[in-house]
């Protein structure tokens, strides 16, 4: 063979390198276009009905919050399980752009968009381009990222900030061991750990700054890095005889692996220069950090005020707690508007073929084709970072459960954070199986999101609906009157939509006697309003007459959306009329 000059080699090189940047340039050209079609898409999903729907208890509650000042809005937190970071945030959104539901929602709209590319991204350095791109399809469309991207609470940033942890966690981890997907890490990570990690930390800060709960990932994320650890410690003992990195065998390793250009997998883990104590110390000195920077809102927390604040959740037991780990599967994928019991009731009350249809694609396909994808694992599960997935998503879950059986807790609510892994799992399935299959179960996922979405926005309120009520009592109320409210937190919601005319309200808990309550001023009207949730709801008109003082003047129901509230206008001096 002819030799090859110098200068020939050195051509080579640099054609190669100009080659692999264009080729670099073009994959991310063409990622760009991919997550930005399904940032489209996802608007055209999440905008239109944004504020259609009333604002719920919970949601008004998050209007009240950002209404106070900042000491009484912190004040108000101790006292209950939440954490404040969101609030504080929203109460800047409103003096922004204003108070209306739409207003209110559009935080949780903006920040689910900018979820979609931190799913992609994450998909993408643990499996494959492939599957990162089905998980975000998945995520874009989803009725159950839907709801919360409508909805005026802390779920939908707790998720954000969640997965912005965990991929931290990922590229930090690719940067001191080597990357194992498909889509491998860039030269830019594996060159600053120390940058990623201190990423890791602000963002995992922020994350139990906005909820507890997502402590469990943290949790997750130090069992993936201590089974690395322990990986890369017995791989070096049974290829050196030693864990020491100054060894001759482990130097002659390190040197000709960066000299082959090999730099994958557990090879990478075995003659990295990283230093495996140094490592070991920069992770501890980061949880540690984290640990005294979240110190502050584990002081602050009323535990005994905020656990009594949670007393009504009801256990749910073993069975039922397990049941709503199935329902998890197949609500993130159907939302939450469609029931395990709808298929019976519409087989046996003959509801309809369309209808037993949806019933059947919501439930029995659907959850099928969730744990068929989940059965198909990535090729690196065991111990590559695609095992990372599978621990965010098991143990907050698993801690779910377990906290359900004795304290019900909604599952897609409290754990939507555990959802963008949930979704990347679902697509690294998809990504693995066989065409025909594959086909087939995306048909029946996004078929079923099809529905899903399109009962979402056929709901026309979000449980009891003040709406009516503020309307009616605002075209009614004289100088002078009252209003009494039971359970008394439904008092939020009536004072967001009657804000524009502020009145006091007075509350009675929800197993309080009306009798000797109302005590109305000589010849002045007193409005009861009785929630669903009032023991005193479903009496029927006589009972309610012998309670109250003065006379019945009207008795209505409003029940919009099943979830009904009752207004009863009491008058010391008028005669009873009927109407």
């Amino acid at each position: 063979m002819p030799a090859v000059s110098a200068g020939t080699t050195t051509s080579l090189a640099a054609s190669a390198r100009v080659r692999a940047a264009r080729t670099g340039r073009d994959v991310r050209r063409r990622t760009a276009w991919l997550v930005g079609g399904l940032i489209l898409v996802a608007l055209a999903v999440r905008v239109p009905g944004l504020g259609a729907t009333n604002l719920w208890l919970d949601e008004a509650n998050s209007w009240l919050l950002a209404k106070y000042s900042l000491p009484a809005l912190l004040a108000n937190i101790r006292a209950s399980p939440s954490s404040p970071l969101y609030f504080v945030l929203l109460k800047g959104w409103v003096q922004l752009f204003g108070e209306s539901e739409s207003t209110l929602r559009a935080l949780s709209l903006v920040v689910s968009l900018a979820l979609i590319p931190v799913t992609y991204t994450l998909g993408a350095r643990t499996v494959s381009r492939r599957a990162a791109f089905l998980g975000a399809l998945l995520l874009a469309l989803s009725p159950v990222q839907l709801y919360y991207a409508q909805e005026a609470r802390v779920y939908m940033l707790v998720t954000l900030l969640t997965t912005c942890t965990v991929l931290t966690y990922v590229a930090w981890r690719q940067a001191v061991c080597g990357s194992d997907a498909e889509a491998p890490s860039s030269s830019t990570s594996r060159s600053r750990p120390h940058g990623l990690l201190a990423a890791y930390v602000v963002c995992a800060v922020l994350a139990i700054y906005t909820l507890d709960l997502a402590v469990l990932a943290l949790l997750a994320l130090n069992i993936d890095a201590g089974l690395a650890g322990l990986r890369i410690v017995r791989a070096r003992r049974a290829a050196y005889g030693t864990v020491s990195s100054r060894s001759p065998a482990y130097q002659s390793a390190h040197q000709s692996g960066y000299e082959s250009g090999y730099q994958s997998g557990g090879s990478h883990a075995l003659t990295a220069g990283n230093g495996l104590w140094q490592t070991a110390r920069d992770w501890v000195a980061a949880q540690i950090t984290i640990g005294v920077a979240c110190l502050p809102l584990a002081i602050a927390v009323d535990f005994k005020t905020a656990a009594s604040s949670q007393a009504w959740r009801r256990a749910l037991g073993v069975p039922d707690a397990m049941r709503g780990l199935m329902d998890f599967f197949a609500s993130t994928i159907h939302g939450g508007y469609l029931y395990p019991w709808d298929l019976y009731h519409a087989i046996v009350d003959r509801w309809g073929a369309g209808a037993v249809l949806e019933r059947t694609l919501a439930y029995p396909l659907t959850l099928l084709a969730v744990l068929t994808a989940l059965s198909y694992p990535p090729r690196n599960a065991r111990a590559g970072t695609a095992r990372v997935l599978y621990l965010v998503l098991g143990i907050p879950l698993g801690a779910g459960v377990a906290i359900s059986v004795g304290h019900e807790l909604s599952l897609p609510r409290y754990f939507l954070f555990t959802t963008p892994c949930l979704y990347v799992l679902i697509g690294a399935g998809l990504a693995r199986m066989a065409g025909w299959l594959r086909t087939a179960l995306l048909v029946v996922l996004l078929a079923t999101m099809g529905v899903g979405v399109v009962t979402y926005h056929g709901v026309g309120a979000r449980d009891s609906d003040y709406r009516p009520v503020a309307h009616r009592l605002t075209d009614a109320l004289r100088t002078g009157d009252a209003i009494v409210i039971q359970p008394p937190e439904m008092g939020v919601p009536l004072s967001y939509y009657m804000r524009a005319h502020p009145v006091p309200i007075a509350g009675l808990t929800a197993g309080a006697p009306l009798l000797g309550a109302l005590v109305p001023a000589a010849g002045k009207r007193t409005w009861l309003v009785l929630d669903y949730r009032s023991g005193t709801f479903g009496g029927n008109a006589d009972s309610i007459a012998r309670i109250v003082p003065g006379h019945v003047v009207s008795d209505i129901v409003v029940t919009p959306g099943g979830s009904g509230v009752r207004i009863i206008e009491v008058d010391s001096a008028e005669p009873a009329k009927t109407r």
